[in-house]
């Protein structure tokens, strides 16, 4: 398990970052919008194996 989190972090922690960025804006722009969407995508398939 130690492992896995080592191995995904890299990924997942950038994306967390900027996803808490985009959520604290009161109004986004449609990239933006997009961006968050996929950060949420992304974190999402980096949990998959790892809980």
């Amino acid at each position: 398990m130690r492992e896995n989190l080592a191995r995904r972090n890299p990924y997942v922690d950038p994306l967390n970052l900027l996803q808490v960025r985009l959520l604290s804006q009161s109004h986004r722009t449609e990239e933006e919008s997009r961006t968050l969407r996929l950060t949420v995508q992304g974190i999402a398939a980096g949990m998959k194996n790892t809980g």
